[in-house]
């Protein structure tokens, strides 16, 4: 599938929504983002799995926490997670998918997080789905980028 169809899809499964819960599970950071009281009463709330990092531009963590001597991975993560908790009850405005398999996403509040399209450590760098507190409808769409930054579109039902 073209990546001009992939980007929609995401952007379909992404843009109009408020991001209502950013958590982290182990090293995942997981991001559910509920319609706007406006959407469609058809959109679904929607799910993305972040096992990658996200970042700001010119963002570097404080020194204090560079000076504890924890893994550059540690770090990573726990920026990732308080990165994602700056845009809690934000619109996500507008979302683009990169040829390497990042995914940028602008939010209401002016934050913009890029979210790598590449991980080390996992075989997804991220994943984006309908979220288990919406009502999944068979069948429906998971979209994938793979550790290496590989788009994929799998249907499921």
């Amino acid at each position: 599938m073209p990546m001009s169809t992939l980007s929609e899809k995401v952007s379909s499964m992404l843009e109009g929504r408020t991001l209502d819960q950013a958590s982290i599970f182990s090293t995942v950071c997981n991001m559910i983002l509920f319609p706007v009281e406006s959407a469609k009463p058809d959109v679904l709330a929607s799910e993305l799995r972040i096992y990658s990092s996200a970042t700001i531009r010119d963002f570097r963590p404080p020194e204090a926490i560079l000076d504890l001597g924890l893994p550059p991975e540690v770090i990573a993560r726990a920026n990732s997670a308080a990165l994602l908790g700056l845009a809690i009850g934000a619109e996500l405005c507008s979302s683009k998918v990169e040829s390497n398999g990042d995914l940028i996403l602008t939010f209401s509040n002016g934050l913009a997080l890029t979210v790598s399209g590449v991980s080390d450590t996992y075989e997804d760098a991220w994943v984006l789905l309908p979220a288990y507190e919406s009502e999944q409808k068979l069948p429906y769409s998971e979209i994938h980028c793979s550790s290496s930054g590989e788009i994929n579109e799998y249907v499921v039902g």
